[in-house]
């Protein structure tokens, strides 16, 4: 589904129709291929106004008339809704301690929110054993957990080969009594599917851009300190390199 046509949808949904908008974000997830958090559940919020208070966006019955050279000529929208509220977040989340990194021999556990174990920063540890641990939100179609099957699969297969050691899902006794290094996963099932004594690895933009995440896009652009962040929104995207193996 193109992203105009998903943003058309989610406004009808939330403010013509009056229906929740989680529920709108669960059927997406249960339909949809891309049902993540990034592209599915913060897109319904950011329509929504959750995400950029006052900045909710509306369906216009012209807008739809105009992109679809006039195929579609809808009425009854209701075009001066409010936008939605909620509790305001803190302005600042905290970020906890980071874990030393060992010297020496370690197992490396790869998650859906970070595939790209080649680019970790892991300092002085050497990487013996890898494994991955495929956890789908809640209410992903099938569709979306093959994706996700495949997008761990191809993780799995480049750390083998650029840590030269055996790479495969997750069993118990993997990491041999290894230490357990991991990629940092903040919120959400790969955060809650990490075991205990994880030793989790954070990457420079996390630190700089997670504490200001908690409300909209321009303030958490402000926050990375990269030359692409000081214009546009495509200069930035066109910028980061494709770390989510997907």
């Amino acid at each position: 589904m193109h992203n105009r046509v998903r943003m058309w949808f989610a406004s009808i949904w939330i403010f013509t129709l009056r229906l929740p908008w989680k529920l709108g974000a669960d059927f997406f997830m249960r339909h949809l291929l891309d049902g993540d958090p990034a592209s599915n559940t913060l897109s319904w919020r950011w329509v929504a106004s959750l995400h950029t208070r006052g900045k909710h966006y509306l369906a216009r019955a012209d807008n739809i008339r105009r992109h679809t050279d006039g195929r579609h000529a809808p009425a009854g929208f209701d075009e001066g809704a409010r936008s939605l509220d909620e509790e305001m977040p803190p302005r600042e989340v905290p970020l906890p301690d980071a874990d030393a990194i060992p010297d020496g021999e370690v197992a490396l556990l790869l998650h859906l929110d970070d595939l790209h174990p080649e680019s970790l920063p892991l300092g002085a540890a050497r990487v013996v054993r890898v494994s991955g641990v495929t956890t789908h939100a809640d209410g992903a179609s099938d569709a979306v957990k093959v994706a996700d099957d495949e997008a761990m699969g191809d993780a799995l297969a480049r750390a083998a080969a650029h840590f030269g050691c055996p790479a495969e899902p997750a069993s118990e006794g993997w990491a041999g009594g290894l230490p357990v290094m991991t990629a940092w996963a903040p919120v959400g099932p790969s955060a809650d599917a990490l075991p205990d004594g994880c030793l989790r690895v954070r990457r420079p933009w996390d630190d700089a851009a997670w504490p200001a995440s908690t409300r909209g896009y321009s303030r958490l652009r402000n926050a990375i300190p990269w030359p692409a962040s000081t214009r546009g929104y495509s200069r930035l995207r066109n910028s980061i390199p494709r770390v989510m193996g997907r």
